[in-house]
């Protein structure tokens, strides 16, 4: 599941461009086509932990995979905008689901000291679809969309009939009806802030990035080898992200790869060497892919399951995707409207200064949460 989870996320940055220059879209909509993808995944938070009670969580995976297949299906046959953007939103509803149910799964059947190690190996999983992803567009280019498409869709659902044979938990524990309450707290607000911000920022180079690789001569498959090139060390990474905020705590970790990645996309515009091109940006495609890793442990952090007030992993997965899809959607549009009306030195600086604004005026919070400051929950 997160392997094909993975593939639905990274198959189509490659493509943007190619799909751009089809539809004759402007940058802004551009973001818009992104954006889609990002208004499936946010549905899909809001709507998981409701479904999950009503189909439960076995069927309710392989619905996702279905759905999934059906996204990706759609965005190769695509012939118009209004197509892609159908096609787009039911790949992030599933994705969205897809994430959810994989990690609700691992947990139900994990619920001990083997769940983090568990989560883990979920996660490198869907590296493997990350690498695989980027290969669809010009493998598609080359030999037809329609060919490729149906043989990814074919192969995603495939993997309905092992799932058929794995055993899930029927029930879930009751639905939770306090997890607002868990908002009042400041640190909480403040991870919040921060990961809309960071997510803000990914969304909005998921738009600027492959369109200024087209605009330095970058063709779709170099693009794609560009993103390979960024999950390959998002395995590194992550593990070097962990190390980090084992050895100096969550936050001045979390700080430091947010301020990182909104700097180094700051040059790329000026330079004239494909090679540092290509690698600012495959460093920077490996920084946002591998950051969840710290991001997340802060939310969790911070807001932790209460099962006492029925509040449970899913609740709280599924508000970290409703809180990543809502900064990615607000990023692909703001991104391309940044570029239609100015340029990419002026996108890219927008968004460092909003992202480095968010990291300041959420620090405060966050060193009186660890000092354990009484005040800090106000």
């Amino acid at each position: 599941m997160m392997t094909v989870q993975g593939v639905a996320l990274t198959l189509f940055p490659p493509l943007l461009a190619y799909f751009s220059q089809l539809f004759g879209l402007s940058p802004f909509g551009s973001g818009l086509m992104v954006g889609f993808y990002m208004v499936g995944v946010i549905l899909g938070g809001v709507l998981a932990p409701l479904l999950v009670n009503i189909v439960t969580l076995k069927p309710l995976a392989m619905i996702t995979v279905g759905l999934a297949a059906l996204g990706m299906l759609i965005t190769g046959l695509s012939d118009s905008f209004p197509m892609l953007s159908v096609g787009r939103a039911i790949a992030g509803f599933g994705n969205s689901l897809l994430w959810i149910t994989s990690f609700t799964w691992v947990l139900s059947v994990n619920d001990g000291p083997g769940a983090p190690r568990a989560l883990s190996v979920v996660v490198g999983i869907s590296s493997i679809g990350n690498l695989l992803g980027p290969l669809v567009g010009p493998l598609a280019i080359k030999h037809g969309f329609d060919t490729v498409f149906f043989a990814v869709s074919g192969l995603t659902l495939l993997l309905l009939v092992p799932m058929s044979r794995l055993s899930a938990p029927q029930h879930l524990s009751k639905a939770g009806n306090h997890l607002a309450l868990l908002f009042r707290a400041r640190p909480i607000r403040s991870v919040v802030m921060v990961n809309l911000v960071r997510t803000l920022a990914m969304g909005a180079m998921l738009v600027l990035l492959p369109l200024l690789l087209t605009r330095e001569g970058f063709a779709s498959h170099h693009i794609a080898v560009t993103f390979i090139a960024g999950a390959l060390l998002s395995f590194p990474l992550a593990y070097l992200f962990g190390l980090v905020a084992n050895r100096f705590g969550v936050w001045p970790t979390m700080r430091v790869i947010l301020t990182v990645i909104v700097l180094i996309p700051l040059p790329i515009p000026m330079l004239h060497s494909d090679a540092l091109i290509f690698s600012l940006a495959a460093l920077l495609i490996g920084l946002m892919t591998a950051a969840p890793v710290v991001f997340s442990a802060a939310f969790s952090e911070v807001a932790p399951p209460d099962p006492e007030a029925g509040i449970r992993h899913i609740e709280l997965m599924s508000w970290s995707l409703i809180i990543a899809g809502t900064g990615q959607l607000i990023g692909s549009v703001f991104g391309g409207f940044l570029l239609e009306f100015g340029s990419f030195m002026l996108a890219l600086g927008v968004i460092a200064a909003i992202a480095l604004l968010a990291v300041g005026r959420a620090s405060p919070a966050l060193r009186a949460a660890r000092d354990g400051n009484p005040n800090a929950a106000h």
